[in-house]
C-alpha cells in the first residue's frame, strides 16, 4: 500500500494526488491521504477480491472533495504523477 496525499486548488479545480513529500504548488491546499495498492504494481493486490481491485484513486479523490461541499466532479481536473485526467465533457445535444 502507498499513502497518497491530495491537494486541491478551487480556482483551478485541480486535484493533485502525490505518493511523496513534495511541496504542493502554491495555491493548492493538502484535504486528506489515503492509502491505496501501488497502481504500477499488478501483482501488489492479486489476492484482492474484486471490488477491491476496482476501486480507483478517483473514489478517494471524490469522497475528499465531497466532503467539502464540492459536488461537480465533471469541472474536476485530477492530476497524479504528471499525467493530467481532465474534466468530463458534457456530450453534444445535437
Amino acid at each position: 500500500m502507498i499513502t497518497f496525499r491530495v491537494g486541491w486548488n478551487a480556482a483551478t479545480r485541480v486535484a493533485l494526488v502525490r505518493g511523496n513529500a513534495t511541496a504542493f504548488p502554491g495555491g493548492t491546499t493538502q484535504i486528506g491521504t489515503f492509502q491505496h495498492p501501488n497502481p504500477y504494481d499488478d501483482s501488489a493486490d492479486a489476492d484482492a477480491d474484486e471490488a477491491h481491485r476496482n476501486h480507483t484513486i478517483f473514489h478517494h479523490v471524490r469522497d475528499m472533495l465531497y466532503h467539502r461541499g464540492e459536488h461537480n466532479m465533471q469541472a474536476v481536473t485530477i492530476t497524479i504523477d504528471g499525467v493530467t485526467i481532465p474534466p468530463i465533457a458534457e456530450p453534444d445535444a445535437g
